[in-house]
């Protein structure tokens, strides 16, 4: 699939220059994983996931080939911001165990499932 010939203002994601294959997939484990999860678990919907970026052209650490962020096929996040304002840091509370730990599991899963 070629890339989308502009960026995509999609207001749920924090960044903007997803292809378009990949902002669907991306809105896709939103909608089935990530919300329902923040909801069941955390008591609160996702309203944002946050994140590094996206589209940069480099190259996969160690190798000449280029990452799939090159063709911007990939996004880093960061974490999820939930409607009642809390933020949800993936390097925080990654094995902080508790309600935020099953919930990262769980999202990490359910994602790795659709992508």
């Amino acid at each position: 699939m070629t890339p989308h010939p502009r960026p995509l203002a999609d207001p749920l994601f924090g960044h903007p220059q997803l292809d378009l294959l990949a902002d669907r997939l991306l809105y896709m484990s939103e909608r089935h994983v990530t919300r329902p999860a923040a909801t069941e678990i955390l008591g609160s919907p996702n309203a944002r996931i946050e994140t590094c970026g996206s589209s940069s052209c480099r190259n996969v650490p160690g190798t000449g080939r280029k990452s799939e962020h090159a063709t911007a096929n990939a996004v880093d996040i960061s974490g999820f911001r939930l409607g009642d304002g809390r933020l949800i840091n993936i390097k925080t509370h990654w094995a902080n165990g508790g309600k935020d730990g099953a919930f990262m599991t769980r999202v990490h899963k359910g994602a790795c499932r659709i992508f």
